[in-house]
């Protein structure tokens, strides 16, 4: 799938504020997707870097998103 190849497979940050700030979230609400997706291992945490497992499930969430 081209689109796949074209997303980024990890995302590196230092602080989950400014993160939940850039997606326009609040930290606990950015706080619990990630616990929820990393239970449903969609990605997983190393230290600074998220790493995206599953990025078909990531695209099938998303069609569930609306503007």
């Amino acid at each position: 799938d081209p689109l796949s190849k074209q997303l980024v497979k990890e995302i590196q940050t230092e602080n989950l504020s400014e993160l939940a700030d850039l997606l326009g979230t609040s930290y606990r609400q950015l706080t619990r997707v990630i616990k929820q997706f990393k239970d449903d291992n969609i990605i997983e945490k190393s230290g600074k870097t998220f790493k995206i497992n599953n990025i078909e499930a990531l695209k099938k969430l998303s069609l569930n998103i609306r503007a």
